[in-house]
């Protein structure tokens, strides 16, 4: 047993030295000369001017710096706005300090969470920090951390105002938001729902004003335009995506949304339950743990994302204990897939054999599937075998 124990410091001792190696490592890249790529600089530069970044897209993309496609709803660079008017170093550096304070507040809530068995959520949090998905987010300046946060924040408010605002702002980042905006819709949460048609439609029209483009479906469809042809997709969205024919990814995200919202009705209590615990969410859902697993599954599953978007595995572990959502199997295929897709991928790549690694990849893709249908099944297990429950 003392053995046992001074292992187990010692293997945690070396997971903090290789998380603060990681960590260091992820904002060493994002402040190098081609770091933080992705960071949406350019479009808040481009408001802040006045201009329109998505036709400034189509008429000079010189004008963007590395490949900051302004593929993102008008929301991200409405927050992003301050930094655009800061030179592009001062704007690099104040945002890895905001990705970073992300990626530490999404560690805090697994460590505290008390859903996790003692000493997990600590594990959870070094495992999470040190992963390649949230190296190489902070490193090029992605906003999933920021997303993360997001969705966290809007479903532990009170106030459905508060919760369908928030959630309008991780629209913003439609390939993860989404899905979230379909559990609301599926939980019938309708005046969290308006809120994010209203928060959405308002900043859209915010926009129009202050870049003197006219509202419509041509500027509300502008940001699916610019990600036109140049969206790269990774597993199993891609192998999903491929099966379906040409018009396989609009198709498989349109399904995945639609699942999603069906299975949140039907599965999801309807009553209006009080808060009673920080940690408890808006109606006192049971189910909400499980709803936030399977989003988050479906996000990875159904919309098109790369490889630096699976730090979102992380999210259902701030909001319960995510295997006890899963069957034995189950359970062991998502600790398979987090081994994966946080580090065991980054390992592969040193390997330099390109057929292990595509085998490797669909076969981690093939898990993915079996968790997500795994835990959406959970509630016919709870139930006896009986079914979902029905919706009143």
């Amino acid at each position: 047993m003392v053995f046992r124990k001074y292992l187990t410091r010692i293997a945690l001792a070396i997971l903090v030295l290789f998380t603060l190696a990681s960590l260091t490592i992820a904002g060493l890249n994002a402040l190098s000369a081609d770091g933080s790529q992705d960071f949406q600089y350019s479009g808040a530069q481009l408001l802040a001017d006045g201009e329109n970044p998505y036709r400034a897209w189509q008429i000079a993309r010189h004008e963007f710096l590395l490949s900051q496609v302004p593929n993102y709803l008008p929301a991200i660079y409405f927050l992003l706005l301050p930094l655009g008017f800061l030179p592009w170093s001062a704007a690099k550096l104040a945002w890895l300090v905001c990705n970073l304070a992300c990626a530490l507040f999404v560690a805090v809530r697994l460590w505290r969470n008390p859903a996790l068995p003692a000493g997990m959520g600590l594990w959870c949090a070094l495992l999470f920090l040190s992963s390649t998905p949230v190296r190489n987010t902070i490193g090029n300046g992605q906003h999933g951390l920021l997303i993360m946060v997001l969705v966290i924040a809007a479903f532990r408010a009170r106030s459905a105002i508060m919760r369908g605002t928030v959630l309008a702002v991780a629209l913003s980042k439609y390939s993860l938001g989404a899905v979230f905006v379909a559990v609301l819709a599926g939980r019938r949460d309708w005046a969290g729902l308006a809120a994010v048609a209203l928060a959405t439609l308002g900043t859209y029209a915010a926009f129009a004003v202050i870049t003197g483009t006219a509202f419509g479906p041509e500027l509300l469809l502008a940001p699916l335009e610019t990600a036109r042809g140049g969206v790269s997709l990774a597993m199993p969205f891609k192998a999903i995506a491929a099966l379906v024919g040409p018009s396989g990814p609009l198709a498989v995200s349109a399904i995945a949304l639609a699942g999603t919202f069906l299975w949140c009705w039907q599965v999801g209590p309807h009553g209006n339950g009080q808060l009673t615990s920080r940690w408890q969410l808006p109606g006192h859902d049971p189910e909400m743990p499980r709803m936030i697993l399977v989003a988050s599954l479906v996000t990875l599953c159904g919309m098109p994302h790369l490889t630096y978007d699976y730090c979102l595995l992380a999210l259902p572990f701030a909001f319960g204990n995510p295997f006890a959502q899963l069957g034995r199997i189950g359970r062991a295929m998502f600790l398979i897939v987090l081994a994966w897709y946080w580090n065991g991928m980054k390992i592969a790549d040193l390997l330099h054999n390109d057929v292990l690694h595509d085998a490797a990849n669909l076969a981690m893709a093939a898990l993915l599937l079996y968790v997500m249908i795994d835990a959406a099944m959970g509630a016919v297990r709870q139930s006896g075998g009986k079914g979902l429950p029905t919706s009143p």
